[in-house]
């Protein structure tokens, strides 16, 4: 017919080409008309579902009312199939049993019929080697295979549902003919029910498993263990393997999922906190399909991540409507407890003032943030806590070092200073930001004044009451102070040698050169510009130059002895010296300095020691006299 004519009928036509290796379908209630074209092989086939077996049975039925030949034998195949049960999937198994279970009953029905119509001779007969039109019923064309029934005077058969209507000869003649007997049907229907047996309570376990209604008991290596079964009793995708598969598929994404939330190590790596970022679940499950390809492939990485609040609920009640119990779940329901006591203390924290810290407040802001942090939940009251801690310890750290000044040095005040700058701004760090920053200044002023004032070579004069008053100001100053115990050690040495300066120009006679040399050296070790020093230092240098103008005009280059042995007048004679050393040990030098002012100190007057001079020096005339 031309498709043509089909189309202009409203019949739906469509066009295929067929190609090496591909097969087209025909459903039922589908007509079909092609041609080959070069050299192939092609051939036709009737298939059908395990299910369909119920209505290929009643399509025999209806065949038979309608005195239709049939293609094959509806009950050879069931039969077929039954004696290789174990070769058969357990959902064909099943299918097989409950059509063959209808099979045996009619059958049982008929033949007890036939025996009360008075038929008692039978023979067996292989039915499947006979031609399809020897077997056929001579009234319904059904080909028949469990049974038969012929008489001797016709070559006809009839199914056992037209057995009257073979001839008019009586009951006695004729001869049922059957294939197996009730009980060897009964036992292979006991075999394919021990196969299908299996399936059932397979089938029956998983569905109870799969409930929503049930309570969970079933964990996921249980629903393993199931799938595992249905592959061993190769079971096909069927809608309840699938579901089953399902299952899995999904409970293993969860658990992926809280493997990678890292709920036990609670160390994950961050995410933005934009609303746009955050993923719902089944995001979450093919993220953490790509995260575990790019584990495989950079195993080093850290891949771990956050999850926002709400994305933990919705991760919970996805957990609770799994099929599987997990028993990783009951983790994620502690952490979204602990997420939810967090952020209750984060409230309560956050809307205190932060007026004063003490302890307990550190305490708890502390423990509060610690246990945000070991969260794998992207918290939203998380870093503001994080600053209100930061604030708090810096004003903690601040109040600490107000009580114990000693250890605020300039260096702590720097760093406060950097810790204010570095936290998020508050009126009481802003506060204690501008005490420190004046502080500072105040510090390094008086610093700057300290270093000034213990430079020695300084070109202003420094007196005592400045170091006082310099010291005075320190100890007004909150802060240690580097130079304060070098200050006080200056002015204390500074009073001293003032003090014996004062001393040494109170008295009525002027010092000696040797006193005044010591003083000056013991000036010079304090580390301050003080106008007495220069005073008595130009004052010592004045007398070296006149020390060393007489030792130029009194003695020579290679002449031994100093300026006083040769001033100083002679207590013996140069004979007498010479004899005497020349039978005894050699004696002092007659020109010894100060022999003759042994008897006299720093506090003889010089009136008396110019009168031991005068008189040492007639002695050394009267020696020279009695030389002579």
């Amino acid at each position: 017919m031309n498709p043509n004519i089909l189309m202009k009928a409203g019949v739906p036509v469509y066009r295929t080409d067929q190609h090496a290796g591909e097969f087209v379908i025909t459903f039922p209630r589908a007509y079909h008309a092609g041609f080959n074209q070069g050299y192939n092989f092609a051939e036709a086939v009737n298939f059908t579902p395990p299910d369909w077996l119920k209505m290929g049975r009643e399509c025999i039925a209806h065949y038979s009312t309608l005195r239709r030949y049939c293609v094959f034998s509806h009950d050879e195949l069931v039969c077929k199939m039954a004696l290789e049960a174990n070769s058969l999937s357990l959902v064909v198994a099943l299918a097989a049993y409950r059509d063959m279970r209808t099979m045996l009953h009619d059958e049982r029905k008929l033949r007890k019929g036939l025996l009360d119509w008075g038929v008692t001779q039978a023979e067996r007969e292989a039915f499947e080697l006979l031609p399809d039109d020897s077997r056929q019923c001579q009234l319904c064309k059904t080909t028949c295979f469990l049974s038969c029934v012929t008489c001797a005077c016709t070559g006809s058969v009839a199914c056992l549902r037209h057995y009257a209507d073979l001839c008019a000869c009586a009951p006695a003649l004729r001869t049922l003919r059957y294939r197996y007997t009730l009980d060897e049907l009964g036992a292979t229907l006991e075999r394919l029910k021990q196969r299908s047996e299996a399936f059932r309570e397979w089938a029956e376990a998983v569905r109870e498993a799969l409930d929503p209604d049930t309570p969970k008991t079933c964990d996921l290596d249980r629903l393993r263990h199931h799938r595992d079964t249905a592959r061993d009793l190769k079971i096909h995708k069927t809608d309840l393997v699938r579901a089953l598969d399902t299952a899995i598929e999904d409970a293993e994404k969860c658990l992926s999922v809280i493997q990678q939330l890292d709920l036990n190590k609670m160390r994950t790596r961050t995410r933005t906190h934009d609303p746009k970022y955050r993923l719902t679940v089944e995001e979450l499950r093919l993220f953490a399909e790509e995260i575990d390809q790019l584990a495989a492939v950079l195993p080093e990485v850290d891949l771990k991540y956050r999850l926002t609040v709400e994305e933990l609920r919705l991760f919970a009640e996805e957990i609770d409507q799994l099929a599987a119990v997990l028993p990783e779940g009951s983790a994620v329901k502690e952490v979204l407890r602990q997420t939810e006591e967090f952020e209750r203390r984060a409230t309560d924290i956050l809307s205190e003032e932060l007026d004063d810290t003490d302890p307990q407040m550190l305490r708890d802001l502390e423990e509060t943030v610690e246990l945000g942090s070991q969260l794998c939940i992207i918290l939203d009251q998380l870093p503001p806590l994080q600053a209100r801690l930061a604030q708090a310890k810096f004003l903690d750290e601040v109040k600490g070092y107000k009580e114990d000044h000693a250890s605020l040095t300039l260096e702590v005040i720097d760093r406060l200073i950097a810790e204010a700058n570095s936290v998020v701004p508050h009126k009481r760090v802003q506060a204690e930001f501008a005490y420190l920053s004046k502080l500072k200044e105040q510090v390094e002023d008086w610093e700057s004044k300290a270093r000034a004032l213990l430079t020695a070579d300084a070109s202003s004069h420094t007196t005592l009451d400045e170091l006082h008053q310099l010291l005075s100001a320190g100890e007004q100053l909150h802060a240690a102070l580097p130079s304060t115990h070098a200050l006080h050690a200056a002015a204390q040495h500074a009073a001293a040698w003032l003090q014996k300066v004062e001393e040494m120009q109170s008295k009525d006679h002027y010092p000696y050169y040797h006193t005044v040399e010591a003083l000056v050296k013991k000036g010079q070790a304090i580390p301050v510009a003080l106008y007495e020093k220069e005073q008595l230092s130009a004052a010592l240098q004045s007398a070296r130059e006149w020390k060393q103008g007489a030792e130029n005009m009194f003695l020579t280059k290679s002449w031994p002895h100093s300026l006083m042995e040769a001033l100083c007048p002679r207590t013996e004679t140069t004979s007498r010296s010479r004899r005497r050393r020349t039978t005894t040990d050699p004696q002092p030098s007659s020109l010894e300095a100060g022999l003759f002012l042994k008897n006299f100190s720093e506090e003889s007057s010089p009136a008396e020691i110019v009168a031991a001079f005068k008189q040492a020096e007639q002695r050394e005339l009267q020696l020279l006299k009695e030389a002579r």
